[in-house]
């Protein structure tokens, strides 16, 4: 699990001459990029952390377990990202100002942790941000943001092996 986003962004940051090197065209494309994913992590966040409060039925255990590791994977990757936001001269979005308008990875349902609505309903969640996620891999590295697209890759590993994990939980 990605527990140790702190740590990634700031040894990220040790590389900071990319910093200079890019323009603040770039920047601020890189930094509209990393908002916008920044927003979805935050949102899987929210729902994977209530899916976890609200959860019933069958295999209780092991699928509260699942959503409290998905919160938290959810969230180192939402640090990532804050973070290389800030490296960037950027301000990451949170409580105080408002977000963009959310882009809908997924539409909670009314009983989304109840044993009627299947934990295979977060693949489509996890397909479509692990998606945009490899799109802002490209994306950097066309800009000659390595160090954007190296986060975006640490990221883009952490919800690989949540996909599969969930994937892996689920019947066919």
């Amino acid at each position: 699990m990605l527990t140790d986003a702190p740590r990634i962004a700031s040894a990220l940051c040790g590389k900071s001459p990319f910093r200079r090197a890019l323009t603040q065209g770039t920047r601020g494309d890189m930094v509209e990029l990393l908002s916008a994913r920044l927003n979805e992590a935050i949102d899987l966040q929210l729902w994977s952390r209530q899916a976890h409060w609200d959860f019933r039925g069958r295999q209780f255990i092991t699928q509260h377990e699942l959503f409290e590791d998905m919160h938290a994977s959810f969230s180192a990757c939402a640090a990532l990202l804050a973070e290389r936001v800030l490296q960037l001269g950027g301000t990451a979005p949170g409580p105080r100002q408002p977000r963009a308008p959310r882009a809908v990875l997924m539409a909670a349902p009314a009983q989304a942790a109840s044993d009627t609505v299947p934990v295979e309903a977060l693949l489509p969640a996890l397909s479509a941000f692990g998606a945009a996620i490899r799109a802002g891999v490209t994306q950097a590295g066309k800009a000659g943001d390595r160090v954007t697209a190296e986060a975006c890759t640490t990221i883009l590993d952490e919800m690989d092996k949540l996909r599969r994990r969930v994937a892996a939980r689920t019947p066919e």
